[in-house]
């Protein structure tokens, strides 16, 4: 059983802003905090859908929504990853310049079932354009554990069937690896769009 420690500075550093009904963001920057000022992660490494190494550099000079889940997640996952290609789909029509450097990342927590071969597949049917990358516990635990992403894997019948408890936030990184804002759910295409667009604007 694995289970991640949360970092409970996180929750000191951020604020909650709740628009129209959605948990809009946990942002540093609705503090008033100057960017330069927001913290920053530390080095990780992990393995693409490639098989190449995954670690901060591959951050810098994007903005990176990372999402958490695993390939064998039967609602979570399938829906937040569909979910990011509207958003993907609403900034190739309503901002394609900040399309750019904006890349979109699914960490699997389940390194010991999810190969890269089998991460590429799965990231690329519900977007050509994501990326995947995986590692063992202790690997992505060096990730997981600086944004405050739980996982808890459940017992199943067998060693392989397992399931896992994880959290259904989406975090933005900016280009200097910058914790920039999380996205709770729900999730909303154009609340989170027009967010970013704030975030980057800022």
């Amino acid at each position: 059983m694995a289970v991640l420690g949360v970092n409970f500075k996180l929750a000191l550093a951020v604020s909650l802003v709740l628009v129209g009904g959605y948990f809009l963001a946990i942002s540093y920057f609705h503090t008033g905090m100057d960017r330069d000022a927001a913290p920053f992660l530390t080095e990780f490494t992990l393995v693409d859908q490639e098989g190449q190494v995954f670690n901060l550099s591959r951050l810098h000079g994007h903005w990176s929504f990372l999402f958490f889940g695993y390939t064998f997640c039967p609602d979570i996952c399938p829906t937040t990853l569909a979910f990011l290609h509207q958003v993907r789909t609403r900034l190739v029509e309503q901002a394609p310049d900040r399309l750019k450097d904006s890349q979109f990342i699914f960490i699997s927590v389940d390194g010991e079932r999810d190969s890269p071969e089998r991460l590429k597949g799965y990231v690329q049917f519900f977007d050509p354009n994501f990326m995947g990358a995986t590692g063992n516990s202790e690997q992505v635990n060096q990730l997981t554990g600086q944004l405050g992403i739980i996982y808890l894997r459940k017992p199943g019948s067998d060693e392989q069937s397992y399931l896992i408890d994880h959290s259904s936030m989406i975090v933005l990184i900016g280009p200097r690896g910058e914790k920039a804002a999380i996205f709770p759910s729900p999730h909303e295409v154009e609340t989170l769009v027009n967010e970013y667009l704030r975030l980057r604007s800022g």
